[in-house]
């Protein structure tokens, strides 16, 4: 009994050591099988988790030599959901699982086993879930004994767990947070910055013409006020990528997915920002089918092709071209915007749509911009249920191509 009593206290030891060892809780739940094998034969061992607000069950760690790794579902009559609504440990043969049968208490899940240990995992008198062992040929492997201190250790371990999800919770809180904060840094980054840039901009260009009006000549007047549209046109796309992306970040965005055609939003996209393009001498070249329609919110498609096209602009150089495309299939549409810029270095390419990473260099007419437009790209493709893919060759030029599902 010493010799016992010595073994299950080591091995609460070394679950509770495991706790803070084990970073990951899948970790810790292996650690948690290998210790109750120094007590028990558990070579099949799986622990089940409760959801009491979805009332669902989910097998975190499954071992077992012949049924697979199970996946979560709702609560039903299996022996597992028997020991959760019972809150007391069921050990289980043959002839007791016939006489819970006929009652009608539980019914068959997985292949049945001539005997079955389950033990409830209790905090705070609460069940949150079940630790099970079975075994498939020997009905006399598990006895009143080893329920004993199944019901022992697990009092113990269902602390330890609870202890390590609300840990992993907390952390995971945390990173929420640190998110949060690199999204409020960044849109005050971009309001004491890029919009003070183009104010000032704005601003000291006119003080200019006002004051030396009659010393300019026409042409000059001209190529001053082209600098003031091109300079407030770039602001009030950054304002309205700051607006969109404000009420993303908030929730408010409502997302509306309609069939349309794809070239009606395209088409609309080229010709607000062509005149960009013309400074450069930038052609913009559209080969998307006109037949193409796509299930998708307008408003957020046309967000993602005005960045994408706005910018390939910047970085293709003088006398370059931009191509617009799609493929589309029965499942999904990609579209794709490809230039003959200036391409991007691998390093920075996997950083391009990370919030706290974001990267942003001037473009070839050292044009200024905020990283913002390409994150909201990477945002709202998500929402469509697609993915967005970045090609590049440093001096080649870029691809960027998007899919939006049809379901």
């Amino acid at each position: 009994d010493r010799s016992k009593s010595e073994l299950i206290q080591r091995a609460l030891f070394e679950i509770s050591e495991a706790t803070y060892i084990c970073t990951e809780i899948d970790d810790l739940y292996k650690k948690i099988h290998e210790v109750i094998s120094t007590l028990l034969d558990v070579q099949n061992f799986y622990i089940a988790l409760y959801n009491e607000e979805e009332e669902t069950i989910s097998f975190p760690y499954f071992v077992d030599e012949i049924d697979p790794p199970q996946p979560p579902k709702k609560i039903g009559k299996g022996l597992t959901e028997f020991v959760l609504k019972k809150g007391e440990s069921v050990l289980v043969n043959k002839a007791k699982f016939a006489e819970l049968n006929k009652a009608g208490e539980v019914e068959l899940v997985g292949t049945p086993s001539p005997i079955w240990l389950g033990v409830p995992l209790k905090v705070k008198g609460k069940t949150i879930g079940v630790i099970v062992v079975q075994d498939y040929k020997n009905e006399s492997l598990y006895d009143e004994s080893a329920m004993n201190i199944m019901n022992y250790v697990s009092t113990h371990i269902a602390q330890i767990i609870e202890r390590k999800r609300n840990s992993d919770e907390i952390i995971k809180i945390t990173e929420e947070l640190k998110t949060l904060n690199q999204t409020k840094d960044k849109f005050f980054s971009i309001i004491s910055h890029d919009l003070k840039n183009s104010f000032h901009i704005i601003n000291s260009t006119t003080q200019m013409m006002l004051e030396e009006f009659d010393g300019f000549s026409k042409e000059e007047i001209v190529k001053f006020l082209k600098g003031i549209n091109n300079t407030s046109t770039k602001t009030y796309m950054l304002f309205q990528n700051l607006l969109i992306w404000a009420r993303a970040q908030s929730g408010n965005l409502d997302f509306i997915p309609i069939d349309f055609k794809l070239n009606m939003i395209v088409k609309r996209t080229i010709d607000l920002i062509e005149e960009n393009a013309s400074l450069k001498n930038i052609r913009i070249v559209n080969e998307i089918d006109d037949e193409i329609e796509v299930l998708a919110d307008a408003n957020m498609l046309e967000t993602i092709i005005r960045n994408l096209i706005t910018n390939a602009i910047k970085f293709t150089n003088d006398g370059g071209s931009i191509k617009i495309g799609a493929n589309a299939d029965h499942n999904s549409t990609e579209i794709f915007v490809e230039d003959t810029g200036i391409g991007i270095p691998d390093d920075i390419m996997q950083r391009l749509f990370m919030i706290g990473e974001s990267y942003s260099t001037l473009g070839t007419r050292k044009e200024a911009g905020s990283g913002l437009g390409l994150i909201l790209c990477n945002e709202f493709v998500k929402k469509h249920g697609g993915k967005i893919r970045v090609e590049s060759k440093v001096g080649e030029g870029s691809k960027i191509s998007f899919t939006i599902n049809r379901k």
